[in-house]
């Protein structure tokens, strides 16, 4: 009963993440969208006030996962105290956005260059360090989400940086974090494939020191546990199909969607060069 009683409680404050796609635009405009949704339920306020309906006739006009991740963000509470996450942490501001993003005294988010002194308001910084700004604030909070659901991952990212942020995936899973991501990017899922590869492969393991020097990655990148991967595909009538992709210790997983699109691309520069 007890074991119970704990679970329940745990389960009670744990709570989801959803980072969406267009977040650069939702973070530019959520303050004004807060704003004006306050000024529209003052006025049905005002309306109704002499009448015996309620606020329900109030809508947001967004996606109640949308509006969380608006909520979470307007929210934040860091834990300035906690030091767990530091090394994701740095490994974002080094290997991801060059430069670190704090509040400033206005309690506004500022973005810092690597070696420079000056810091820019978001709105002036790049589309990638708006993409990414969520995801540090979720390292920063001061309630660990019980899971973390992650919408176009790749979005605004150089096919290099997206290669770096999936050694971060790795490391947060490795960590404890449940998480599910969603890509349209081929070179995002080469790279998680070849680090399941690396992770899971016997016949590699007598090389890792070796292939992990080589590539420039470090054990941390490695997988400790199997993970779960999923292809959307469209059936004659157009429906969707989820369809989980086994692991192959040669090949890893097939992504036939991704390898079609590039036969498709290569047939086509023959056909140009010919």
């Amino acid at each position: 009963m007890l074991v119970q009683i704990l679970a329940d409680f745990l389960f009670d404050f744990s709570f989801e993440i959803f980072l969406p796609a267009s977040r650069t635009g939702l973070l530019m405009l959520y303050k004004e969208f807060f704003a004006s949704k306050a000024d529209e339920a003052v006025k049905i306020f005002r309306i109704e006030e002499n009448r015996s309906s309620n606020i329900e006739s109030y809508t947001m006009d967004l996606t109640q996962p949308v509006y969380d991740f608006l909520r979470f963000i307007q929210t934040f509470n860091p834990n300035r105290d906690s030091m767990e996450n530091n090394g994701f942490i740095q490994f974002i501001e080094e290997h991801l956005i060059e430069g670190r993003i704090r509040i400033d005294q206005r309690n506004q988010p500022v973005y810092q260059e690597q070696g420079a002194q000056r810091e820019l308001p978001l709105y002036l910084s790049s589309s990638m360090v708006n993409e990414l700004m969520p995801i540090l604030y979720v390292l920063q909070s001061a309630v660990k989400p019980g899971q973390l659901i992650w919408d176009e991952i790749e979005t605004s990212l150089h096919p290099q940086k997206q290669m770096e942020l999936a050694r971060l995936l790795s490391r947060m899973c490795n960590a404890g974090y449940s998480m599910i991501v969603s890509t349209h990017s081929d070179t995002m899922a080469a790279k998680i494939n070849n680090l399941c590869l690396l992770s899971f492969s016997q016949g590699l393991k007598a090389k890792w020191a070796e292939i992990l020097k080589k590539a420039g990655l470090e054990e941390a990148d490695l997988f400790k546990e199997r993970i779960h991967v999923y292809q959307f595909e469209n059936d004659d009538s157009g429906r969707s199909l989820v369809r989980e992709l086994e692991f192959d210790e040669v090949t890893g997983y097939q992504f036939s969607l991704f390898q079609d699109s590039v036969e498709k691309l290569f047939q086509e520069t023959k056909l140009i060069l010919e």
